[in-house]
């Protein structure tokens, strides 16, 4: 029994609303004509079922796709699997930018730390213990967040070859708790960092001020070059994105044409034999059979077709990612070498804000470099996939022009015992035919590509919108907190001074932490947004596959079927249109409600800093006090002193009436020893001035 040409069922990789022409000069009671119907009512049935389910159905949440690894692998898969693995994909490359970009700022954040400190070894105000073990603490405290990240991922399960959507989702929105915990973590590493400084009796309280000044002003730079780097990775991530995706659809057009040419070759075959038959060459059933044989070849034809495409163009793709992975790794090499040795020139820098700029400009050239090299590759796989596809087409195509001419040079001149002349005629006739409908065609494929790159641009357009929406909130919130903290601070007497100013920046730069985790979350939520609409779209663009062909070539089909396909694309767009309004406000009820949360974090960190700012000023004032209360105490211990060692009138006679007492006692033992002598000697006599009594003198 004839039946209409790979209706799709069996070959997923082909678009399954694809639908035969019907032959114009069958007539309603024709057999393949009520198959062609049937098939057309099917599809409908099958269209308008999905129309009116709801947007994001249960079902479609946990269906399980391929997770693939490497963009130009989506070239393998049939328009949903390759639509939805890309844009998983597309979130797998912003993440691995974001890890780099924390990364970034760890390295930095150490480097300014080892720079400030230098110039206090250099100075002698601390020694090397002190230099190596405020770093080594550092560096401790930067790695406990990477080990939490690592027991998250084994949650997750990684390893799997699959996920759901659902899945996903959920996994997006614990990356924003995670990230927001991490820049809170950092922000409480930060303050501990110089609280830990202030707490330092040996270190002078004004050059831990002036060091923490310097330390926050070159992480409010290094935030926002980060800021700059990922606004670039997220327009570089969404081109890829777009790009892969146009190339997806090149790519798909090509086993759909040569479906067409099919359909075509088989209805001008059709043509030629229901001519016979009416001319009584040919019995009903002998066209019935060749038609269904020739059907049959053309489906084994396409069948066969669609599994080498895919089957080389794994094998293409994975070929040369691997001369391009080794490659990667070389640059990688070379360009991790050249980042430590700029690493370690630290020891000679001086101004850590030049340090943080020239480190950053390496990076953005390092990036650079790495997306050049990526892009030649694609660009090289694309080409060498397109080039693939085209020659088995060709050879497909060939294929196909043997069997029909086979059919025609063969069996039909001993079925109809028509002259092989005639009979090539016949075909020559069916060939010039076939030639203008397969330009048509081409044509058609052409202006379907058009259409779908506007799409794209479309698509992109409202990407940015969407990113300028979310860019006018996360300013609308800072200049909210900005007021609201700087009205803090001007009540408050004790930070006028330039504590207030300090503490102001410490909040600030939590507060572009946020932000910027928060514009990530908004590319997120984009990607997921097309992921939910992958299933509508892809039954959008082949509604408007079949429209095109029909406008096209109005004139060779009834004219009720352009009015069904008019209707069946207003529907789909309609429910695309509404899926998509309701999608996006749902993740915008999200996203806000999400900033909300956040924003109660950034109210307690701004209470947070702003009191122990105070708490120090306290301990700067109780301190200034007790240096003032121990000069009193010192200058009276001083007078103290002095009067204790001072001598009076008194004690100064009774000291010398003493000191001569004791004079006159040896003198006079003295004088009796040299009488006693004299007198041995021969009586001569020696007179000895008497001493005066100095008792009651008056010396003083």
């Amino acid at each position: 029994m004839f039946q209409p040409l790979a209706d799709g069922a069996s070959n997923p990789s082909l678009h399954e609303n694809c639908k035969m022409v019907i032959l114009p000069n069958q007539m309603p009671e024709d057999s393949s004509l009520s198959s062609l119907e049937s098939l057309s009512q099917e599809n409908e049935d099958d269209s308008s079922q999905f129309i009116s389910s709801s947007p994001i159905p249960k079902a479609f949440q946990n269906e399980k796709f391929i997770k693939i690894k490497r963009f130009p692998e989506t070239l393998s898969s049939s328009s949903f699997d390759s639509r939805i693995s890309l844009y998983w994909l597309g979130l797998q490359s912003f993440e691995h930018v974001s890890t780099d970009l924390h990364e970034v700022k760890n390295v930095l954040f150490l480097q300014v730390l080892r720079i400030l400190l230098n110039e206090w070894s250099r100075n002698e105000i601390v020694d090397d213990a002190f230099y190596s073990s405020v770093l080594a603490m550092q560096e401790r405290e930067l790695k406990k967040p990477t080990l939490k990240l690592s027991n998250s991922e084994r949650l997750e399960e990684p390893n799997s070859p699959y996920c759901t959507l659902e899945e996903i989702e959920r996994n997006e929105k614990d990356k924003l708790e995670y990230g927001i915990q991490m820049r809170m973590n950092f922000n409480k590493q930060v303050e501990g960092l110089c609280q830990h400084l202030q707490s330092k009796p040996t270190l002078p309280h004004d050059l831990v001020g002036e060091m923490t000044k310097k330390l926050i002003e070159n992480l409010v730079l290094v935030e926002n070059l980060l800021t700059e780097s990922q606004s670039s990775d997220m327009m570089n991530v969404q081109e890829k994105l777009v790009w892969w995706e146009c190339i997806s659809a090149t790519l798909e057009s090509k086993p759909l044409l040569l479906k067409q040419e099919a359909v075509c070759r088989l209805k001008f075959t059709a043509k030629v034999l229901e001519q016979l038959t009416s001319d009584g060459k040919l019995t009903f059933q002998e066209m019935e059979k060749i038609l269904s044989d020739l059907q049959k070849m053309f489906q084994d034809e396409i069948q066969q077709y669609t599994d080498e495409c895919n089957r080389q163009t794994k094998d293409l793709v994975n070929d040369m990612i691997r001369k391009f992975d080794t490659r990667r790794k070389n640059l990688h090499k070379i360009q991790a070498k050249e980042r430590r040795h700029f690493q370690d020139s630290v020891q000679q820098a001086v101004d850590p804000m030049e340090f943080v700029k020239a480190y950053h400009d390496l990076l953005v050239k390092q990036k650079k470099e790495g997306s050049d090299l990526e892009d030649q590759q694609d660009v090289r796989i694309a080409e060498a996939v397109c080039e693939l596809w085209k020659r088995l087409h060709s050879s497909s195509s060939q294929k196909m022009v043997n069997t029909v001419q086979e059919l025609f040079l063969g069996a039909l001149p001993s079925q109809t015992q028509l002259p092989q002349d005639k009979c090539e005629l016949l075909r020559q006739e069916a060939n010039r035919d076939l030639s203008l409908r397969l330009q048509t065609e081409e044509a058609n494929a052409k202006h379907h590509l058009e259409l779908f790159k506007d799409h794209l641009e479309r698509q992109k357009q409202i990407w940015r919108e969407e990113e300028a929406l979310t860019k006018s909130i996360l300013k609308h919130l800072t200049e909210q907190q900005q007021k609201l903290f700087q009205g803090t601070i001007v009540r408050q007497r004790d930070l006028l001074d330039g504590t207030g100013k300090l503490t102001h920046m410490k909040h600030s730069l939590l507060l572009q932490a946020i932000n910027r985790q928060f514009s990530a979350r908004q590319f997120s939520l984009g990607a997921l947004k097309e992921m939910r609409l992958s299933r509508v779209k892809s039954l959008v663009n082949e509604t408007r596959q079949e429209r095109t062909k029909l406008v096209k070539d109005i004139t060779a089909i009834p004219t009720y079927l352009p009015l069904l396909q008019e209707s069946s694309l207003s529907e789909v767009e309609r429910r695309l249109t509404q899926d998509s309004q309701m999608i996006g406000v749902e993740f915008q009820q999200e996203f806000l409600s999400e900033l909300s949360g956040a924003t109660e974090l950034l109210q307690e960190h701004a209470a947070m800093v702003i009191g122990r700012a105070l708490a120090q000023k306290a301990r700067q004032q109780a301190a200034k006090a007790n240096r003032e209360g121990n000069e009193s105490i010192k200058h009276h211990l001083k007078e103290s002193a002095t009067e204790s060692v001072c001598v009076t009138r008194e004690s100064v006679s009774k000291l010398i009436e003493n000191h001569y007492t004791h004079i006159q006692s040896i003198t006079q033992a003295f004088e009796q020893d040299q009488h006693h002598r004299l007198q041995n000697i021969g009586g001569e006599f020696i007179f000895v001035r008497p001493i005066p009594n100095v008792a009651g003198s008056s010396l003083i």
